[in-house]
């Protein structure tokens, strides 16, 4: 009966945690409304039906979204709840840990911080948590283990919203706990050395820049609507358009604009391509895409090549090398 209960509560969490996206798809909705009907000259109902195309969001790849999403909460909720992967607690953990090794920090004497430093901060905060997102991103499709996992997400063969429910839990998982690590120690050293009251501005729990930038667009990174920002735009924020293209099934688009929020990561390391109307290109991951129609290749077919991998890895001897390298040291 416990479980029971306990797997309610956190099926409710998961839920939540998506219905709370309302505001960004009105605006989404919102945003695309107003570039098909101004830049594809439809009227306003045929650019309600171009947006809300059935051949998009009654597709095979589309149907299997939807479900994944709700198995996908499930699992969560009654496995290991996504809501436990936080950061704050590794944050205050470093806090902790550089105030008993080092002594406590002294702040300076200010109730409110300016608004200047307030928003600056908010800036810095989400550009830490930008970049930890881009370089995790880079990795999924780096490195062989995790891109097995990672390939159901790009398996899409059409994009809507509902796509980025489009996961394995557990890249879900890994990436939960990498980001968690890693933003965790970086905010834990920020709050440490940090000698000034200063907080993030926020709206509804999230840090203003990324509400804003949510807001205006945000979920339309996985649709069919192919925006792109005017001007150098582009190179600063991701663009629906942008993210589009990371998705594309063309080899010369493949391993480009891997930011979440931003685009300079991209700009930095040579990631970027910056998508035009130019641009033909469809969504999938070749051969394989049809395949992931089916739950159970979902589900079952990146465990089976994950091992595969791990099991080629100590076949071939790298893992014993390592270790003899290690204990050489």
């Amino acid at each position: 009966m416990d479980f029971v209960v306990r797997f309610i509560n956190n099926l409710l969490i998961e839920l939540s945690e998506a219905t709370m996206q309302w505001p960004f798809l009105l605006g989404a909705f919102s945003m695309a409304l107003c570039f098909v009907y101004v830049y594809k000259d439809k009227s306003l109902i045929d650019s309600i039906r171009y947006i809300f195309n059935s051949k998009v969001w009654l597709h095979k790849s589309a149907l299997v979204d939807y479900k994944i999403g709700l198995i996908n909460s499930c699992i969560y909720a009654a496995i290991i709840p996504t809501s436990i992967f936080s950061s704050i607690e590794i944050a205050t953990l470093v806090t902790e840990s550089l105030a008993s090794t080092f002594g406590g920090k002294t702040l300076e004497e200010q109730t409110d911080a300016a608004l200047w430093a307030t928003l600056l901060f908010s800036l810095v905060v989400i550009l830490i948590v930008d970049f930890i997102s881009y370089f995790v991103h880079f990795l999924y499709h780096k490195v062989p283990f995790l891109w097995e996992f990672h390939k159901v997400h790009h398996s899409a063969r059409v994009l809507t919203p509902f796509s980025s429910f489009r996961t394995h839990p557990v890249s879900n998982w890994v990436g939960l706990v990498i980001n968690a690590v890693l933003i965790g120690v970086v905010f834990g050293l920020l709050k440490y050395f940090v000698t000034f009251p200063v907080s993030e501005l926020s709206l509804f729990g999230l840090n203003v820049f990324s509400f804003f930038i949510n807001l205006f667009g945000g979920l339309l990174t996985h649709s069919h609507i192919r925006i792109q920002w005017p001007g150098n735009l582009s190179k600063i924020i991701i663009s629906p358009l942008n993210h589009q293209i990371h998705h594309s099934n063309n080899p010369i688009h493949f391993d480009k604009n891997f930011g979440f929020w931003f685009s300079i990561w991209d700009v930095m390391f040579g990631t970027y391509y910056k998508g035009t109307d130019q641009d033909k290109f469809t969504f999938g991951i070749g051969k394989e895409t049809k395949d992931f129609y089916s739950l159970k290749t979902v589900y079952g077919r990146p465990v089976k090549n994950a091992l595969a991998i791990i099991h080629r890895f100590f076949r071939s001897g790298k893992a014993y090398q390592l270790l003899a390298r290690r204990r050489s040291k």
